[in-house]
């Protein structure tokens, strides 16, 4: 979650919903890393490489269940998101000492033909079957 100042902060899954403000720099920063990605890709031959941009949502907790939680508490809120992956670490917490689980979300929505574009959800294949 993160507050008016921009910074994360955990806060009880049955909380409220509350506004995210657009972080300009973090968009910023998103297309450049996206351009410096393209780039390289660009001068790579030989390999199959494709470059993703995929909304994110890193779900925390201080508890292996706090975390999981907020991941359900956020495809609740949002039943059209469709998770395409989600990554899982344990990293230290907000007090010195302490550690909390974060559940990063790769999601995708869909369009106005109700397609999307995670790399994980597809066409039929050319045989014809899902």
């Amino acid at each position: 979650m993160i507050d008016p100042q921009g910074t994360r902060s955990l806060v009880p899954v049955d909380s409220a919903p509350v506004q995210v403000p657009v972080v300009t720099g973090q968009a910023v920063d998103a297309i450049s890393d996206l351009k410096e990605t393209w780039r390289t890709v660009e001068g790579i031959h030989g390999h199959d490489i494709s470059v993703q941009l995929q909304a994110t949502a890193v779900c925390a907790g201080l508890s292996q269940l706090e975390a999981l939680q907020a991941v359900v508490a956020m495809l609740q809120q949002s039943p059209r998101a469709v998770l395409n992956d989600i990554a899982w670490a344990r990293t230290p917490g907000p007090v010195v000492g302490t550690w909390q689980f974060q559940a990063t979300l790769y999601l995708s929505y869909p369009d106005a033909l109700g397609e999307t574009t995670g790399v994980t959800h597809h066409a039929a294949s050319p045989s014809g079957t899902a």
